[in-house]
């Protein structure tokens, strides 16, 4: 990767960086590949995905405001699509409010 993009025509500036000293070896080395590429092709990258996000954007849909309204909530199962669901709410059984132990809460 280091190397194809060192050796693109269009990225002069990532070369003059590197020769001038302005860029360690190690800095080089922990770049991703969009700080890399040339400017122009960053540009393009960012047009793209600029689209893409308008394309799946749901501009009807509702305006996330709160991250959960209970589980019954189709807004909540909208927002949460990928979150594990919430710990269940254990109560005991019998009615009491008092613990094993004869301790308050």
């Amino acid at each position: 990767m280091l190397r194809s993009n060192l050796a693109q025509p269009e990225n002069g500036d990532l070369r003059r960086r590197v020769l001038l000293g302005e860029l360690s070896a190690h800095a080089l080395c922990r770049m991703e590949s969009f700080e890399l590429a040339p400017e122009a092709v960053r540009e393009k990258r960012r047009e793209v995905e600029r689209r893409c996000l308008e394309a799946v954007w749901d501009r009807e849909g509702p305006l996330p405001a709160m991250p959960f309204d209970g589980l019954g909530s189709t807004r909540s199962s909208y927002l949460n699509a990928g979150a594990p669901p919430p710990p269940p709410i254990r109560r005991q059984a019998g009615g009491d409010d008092e613990e094993e132990g004869g301790g308050e809460r």
